[in-house]
Formats: C-alpha cells, structure tokens, sequence
C-alpha cells in the first residue's frame, strides 16, 4: 500500500482513465481524490458517466475523495481549482491528468524526492516526464530545470500557494528585463512574452502559469533521468494535444533504477533546459515553420517538374 496521497484528474475519456487505474491499482494508494470536470455537451455526459464509473470499481483499501462538477469550466479553472481543494487537506501530493500513465517506479521516485526536498525552498515540483530524450551521460537520477514538467508530478502545499492563475505581477515585469534575465535566447524571450500575455488574456491552459510563479519566485524543478510517464492522450478527441502523429514519441517510457543517485549541487542543468526549449517551447514553433516550408517548397517543385 503506498502512502502518498494521488491526484487524478478524469475528464470525458474512459480509455485513458481505465489505464491510469490499472497503474494506480500496482500501487494500490491508500488516499486518492478524483476531479472531474463536466460534460461541454450531450455526448459529453455519456462519456463523463462512464469515464466517472470507472472510479467506482477500485477494489483496494483506499479512502477516495472525489470532487465532480456537473457543467464544463475548462481545464484553465479545473486544474488549479481542483489542486487547491486537494491542498486544503494535504502537505504534498503525487498528481496525474488521465492521459499521464505512470511507469510503476515513478510513484516511489516522488515520494522518496517529496520527503528529500520538503524544507528546501529552491525546489516547488517534481516531474516524471522527460520531453528532450535521455542523456547517456547522466549520471545522477534527475536534475534540476528552470521548466517545471506537468505530465505526472508532485508538489508541495506551501510551494503550491504560491501559484497565481492571473499572474498579477506580468504586467508589472513584461516590460523589464526580467524574461531576459531567465532565458538566454531573444527567441525565447519573445515566445514566452507572447505565451504569457495571452494567458492573461484567458487563454484556456493553466500551466503556464505554474512555469510563471517558479520564474517569478527564482523556483527549481526537478526531472528524472528517464521518461517515467507515457502520454496516450494524443489525438482529436484530446483538449490541446491533438497532434496525432507526436503520439508514438510521448508513450515511450521505462522505469527508474533504485538507490536513486542524487546530484551533489543544487543548480540548474543549462544543457538539458536549452533541449527542453528547443523541443517543447520555442524550439517547437521553428520546427513547425520549417515543415511548413518544407512542404511548400516541395509543392512547387512538384508543380515545376
């Protein structure tokens, strides 16, 4: 039985909840809590009551806490609303969305980091996923990054307070050097900038603003050595990664070696942030372009021949 309470956000998709389950079920968690948000439509609410039923089968000894709304308010006010009511009752959790199927491995990983660095400030989340492939030159079972990872991870309560979904301060820092300061790249800079600024506008995410309270308060967070959570959530039924052809890359994953290797230092890994900017964020918008040119160009000269 493990001990660290979990988190799971359910939602219209009861393939995906059905595996997340199953991975819970190796585990066997002794405190779960469930949020779900509610149907956008008709169709929805079929798939919501059978997504929600799928909770009701765990068979092991588990106190389940489960907050399930009735109409849609979005992933944008579902997460963080969600997160507070988990917060409001515990001192850190391990937190999984329905398409984040963990490697058994990783639930041990948190717990052992959620114990380790529970009283150091610097560190505010703890991620199972790694998007920028592995390094055969790591030598230590995770590292320090600048980019909190939210596909599986855990957190604290007190480094959770310090989330602000509006983001209060960017008005204020967006016309400073401050991004400057974080990102070495004026690339970087100015997609972020735009990232920020509509999230102030309403854009329907809430991540973003986790990476913006970790920045604004200098946080650390820490990424494995390897892929612990595969995403099987991509596709067109999915609320923002609907990119059918990246669902192959993100469902590869492999467990984590025990006694964990701790780094000796407490600083960020330059090497491996500017791989995760390069292939999650700013980078990503680049390689769009170059296939998009790529495709044009290869039109034209289709049409010449």
């Amino acid at each position: 039985m493990f001990q660290t309470p979990v988190a799971i956000f359910i939602f219209n998709r009861p393939e995906c909840t059905r595996q997340l389950v199953d991975s819970l079920a190796v585990i066997r968690p002794t405190s779960l809590f469930v949020i779900a948000d509610g149907p956008r439509n008709e169709n929805d609410f079929a798939l919501c009551q059978q997504t929600r039923a799928i909770i009701d089968e765990i068979d092991w000894p588990c106190n389940i806490e489960k907050r399930y709304a009735t109409v849609n308010v979005g992933c944008r006010e579902s997460i963080p609303s969600g997160l507070q009511w988990v917060f409001d009752q515990v001192e850190s959790c391990i937190i999984l969305e329905d398409d984040c199927i963990p490697q058994p491995s990783f639930f041990p990983f948190c717990e052992e980091l959620l114990h380790l660095y529970q009283d150091d400030v610097r560190i505010m989340t703890i991620g199972g996923h790694r998007s920028d492939g592995p390094n055969e030159f790591d030598t230590t079972s995770y590292y320090f990054s600048k980019y909190p990872s939210v596909w599986g991870w855990a957190t604290w309560k007190e480094k959770w307070a310090k989330f602000d979904l509006n983001m209060e301060s960017w008005d204020e820092l967006k016309n400073s050097d401050w991004l400057s300061e974080i990102l070495t790249s004026p690339k970087a800079v100015a997609y972020w900038s735009r990232i920020f600024d509509q999230m102030k506008n309403g854009m329907d995410a809430w991540d973003y603003a986790l990476t913006f309270a970790c920045w604004l308060h200098r946080g650390l967070s820490i990424r494995s050595k390897v892929n612990l959570i595969s995403n099987v959530g991509f596709g067109k039924d999915a609320t923002h990664t609907q990119q059918v052809d990246l669902g192959g890359i993100y469902a590869k994953s492999s467990d984590i070696k025990f006694p964990l290797m701790h780094p000796t230092k407490v600083c960020i890994d330059e090497s491996a942030d500017d791989r995760i900017e390069w292939v999650s964020f700013s980078g990503m918008n680049e390689r769009r372009l170059a296939k998009v040119s790529e495709r044009i160009n290869q039109s034209r000269s289709d049409e010449g021949s």
